[in-house]
């Protein structure tokens, strides 16, 4: 007599399972639109036919479907986008970087001023209430007008 056999089918290599959870997929679809929606990708296109592409050598759209990490994925999308800056225009001047756009710029002089002390006697701490010196205080009450209250 033969041991039971499971009814289970056998597991799918992670190459053949696909990604099917909604939300991750449109997750996915929003960044390869991001990089689609750049001048590099377009001008990429432009200059290589789809025919001509070759993998390894020209950037390629990640595959939304292929099950991943998440860390895989961006960094999958990020070697991507990456690439695809190599199709960027160049600029017309070359830009300095910040560091020698920063040795450029007059330094700004700092003058730094001595704290005041001030005695405290002359804090006032025999003065009073604040609102002493309110002048409304003094007023009689038949001259408020109503406007004043609001």
């Amino acid at each position: 007599m033969s041991p039971p056999r499971d009814k289970r089918p056998p597991p799918k290599s992670q190459m053949q399972q696909k990604e099917t959870d909604p939300h991750k997929l449109a997750q996915r679809q929003k960044q390869i639109d991001f990089g689609k929606n750049t001048i590099g990708y377009d001008r990429y296109i432009q200059e290589v036919p789809k025919h001509q592409r070759k993998p390894g050598i020209h950037p390629s759209t990640p595959d939304k479907h292929a099950v991943a990490s998440k860390r895989a994925w961006d960094g999958r999308v990020q070697a991507w986008r990456r690439h695809l800056h190599k199709y960027d225009p160049q600029p017309a001047t070359p830009q300095p970087s910040s560091q020698e756009a920063a040795k450029k710029e007059d330094p700004v002089p700092v003058v730094v001023t001595p704290p005041q002390h001030v005695p405290s006697s002359s804090m006032g701490s025999a003065k009073g209430s604040i609102f002493d010196d309110f002048e409304e205080d003094t007023k009689p009450s038949a001259e408020i007008d109503e406007d004043d209250l609001l």
